[in-house]
């Protein structure tokens, strides 16, 4: 999440609020039961309007589900924009994956920057190179940690932040400023 947001010029917490629809974790990690999202909605609600988005992004299913009262499947609900009423105003709303879901489904995460992309575009921020930037932030850190930077742990990341995997690396690595001589 914190590479994506940055790779769209943002930073928790100055650029961005983040609201649960629940104000405490339901026993077990369970979904949320209705009536508990309904005692808690005019909470969300007055933080939203308190906050006052320009576009409200929507991480997770359950979220989405309930923010905007549907139970249509994520699937579904990307890669579009829809409007919800927030202090007498249409707000935008973006749906994508949560980020625990996609620290387990790895092949999602391209979808998600689509999505991210979407939401820049609705704010018309300019988007920068999502992969550029996750490259260069995996090399800094792996310099910083004193780590071998070797061409098979960045094969494995390409392989997991990538939507087209090693070959798409190559390219990346070939084309990105700096990172060439710090993969030699």
């Amino acid at each position: 999440l914190d590479a994506m947001l940055a790779a769209n010029g943002l930073k928790r917490p100055a650029d961005l609020y983040i609201a649960n629809v629940l104000k405490c974790r339901p026993p077990g990690n369970r979904d949320p039961r209705p009536e508990e999202v309904a005692a808690c909605e005019p909470y969300l609600m007055r933080q939203l309007e308190l906050v006052n988005p320009e576009v409200v992004v929507v991480l997770g299913r359950f979220a989405a589900q309930s923010l905007l009262a549907t139970d249509a499947s994520i699937a579904r609900m990307r890669g579009q924009v829809h409007r919800i009423e927030v202090a007498g105003r249409q707000v935008p709303v973006i749906v994508t994956y949560h980020p625990a879901y996609l620290l387990r489904t790895l092949a999602d995460k391209s979808k998600a920057w689509a999505d991210w992309c979407l939401a820049a575009d609705v704010l018309d921020v300019p988007t920068v190179n999502f992969f550029e930037t996750a490259f260069s932030e995996h090399l800094q850190s792996a310099m910083q940690n004193t780590q071998r930077v070797d061409n098979d742990s960045l094969w494995r990341f390409g392989s997991a932040v990538l939507p087209d995997g090693t070959e798409a690396a190559v390219k990346i690595l070939r084309s990105a400023r700096g990172l060439r001589t710090a993969c030699a």
